[in-house]
């Protein structure tokens, strides 16, 4: 007899499976945001052997232009553009995978540099939930090389900037960019890193591409960002 148990595990199976495979093509995601493009190629030809399948992805299109970016064959501009015209939502996730990667790197590297030491940055900096949810995605996945910090959930970005005394000790000048802007709170300067949070699931989980709205609700964030993280890196500069 086929019990519930046996569906339930089936379920189970299927589900594990499904991660798995999606797991992977947003590694070639990732890894295209990095610039990465053997890296890239290897993981979509790991994820096309799948034989999984997805809406609206032109499998023949990315092949080739994957490994024409490898290869170095043709001009690197010119290649993303057919990528991303021939796999529209393809370019909403590089353009999320750009930003949290520079995210990511502006708050760790801003809480070490004021704390000093990494793990007193890890526990200062790093509200205790969020640190507790980390450690245990770095155990699930059994990465002892990969830093903490990797861990993060997008909602977490805002909400480690804005911790205690981080806003107004460390990040609060960045945000500075216009004269008007000294005059607004965090959360008026922070609101662009928080409306994007449910847009960038949509794209991130593969649902769909974004529409008109949602996505100029994404270029206000990425614009944001990229004038914080540049803000960053010339102070940074300028400090050596």
């Amino acid at each position: 007899l086929w019990t519930k148990e046996n569906k339930i595990e089936d379920s189970k199976k299927e589900l594990e499976s499904y991660l798995k495979i999606y797991s992977i093509l947003v590694g070639v995601f990732n890894e295209l945001a990095r610039g990465d493009y053997e890296a890239a190629f290897n993981k979509w030809v790991e994820w096309d052997k799948s034989g999984f399948k997805l809406m609206g992805l032109d499998i023949w299109e990315m092949t080739q232009c994957l490994k024409n970016l490898r290869d170095g064959f043709g001009d690197r501009d010119t290649i993303l553009e057919r990528l991303w015209a021939s796999n529209p939502f393809l370019k909403d996730f590089n353009v999320l995978s750009q930003m949290e990667l520079k995210l990511r790197e502006f708050i760790s590297e801003n809480l070490k540099q004021f704390y000093k030491e990494e793990e007193l940055a890890w526990h200062k900096g790093v509200p205790y939930q969020i640190r507790i949810r980390c450690g245990e995605k770095k155990e699930a996945k059994y990465d002892p090389k990969s830093p903490k910090w990797v861990f993060f959930d997008f909602p977490d970005y805002a909400e480690i900037i804005c911790f205690k005394d981080n806003w107004n000790n460390i990040f609060r000048k960045y945000f500075i960019i216009e004269p008007k802007d000294a005059n607004k709170s965090k959360d008026e300067l922070t609101v662009p890193l928080r409306r994007i949070v449910e847009i960038r699931n949509t794209t991130v989980h593969l649902h769909r591409s974004l529409d008109k709205k949602e996505g100029l609700e994404i270029s206000l964030a990425f614009d944001l960002v990229n004038r914080i993280y540049k803000k960053w890196k010339n102070s940074a500069e300028n400090l050596r």
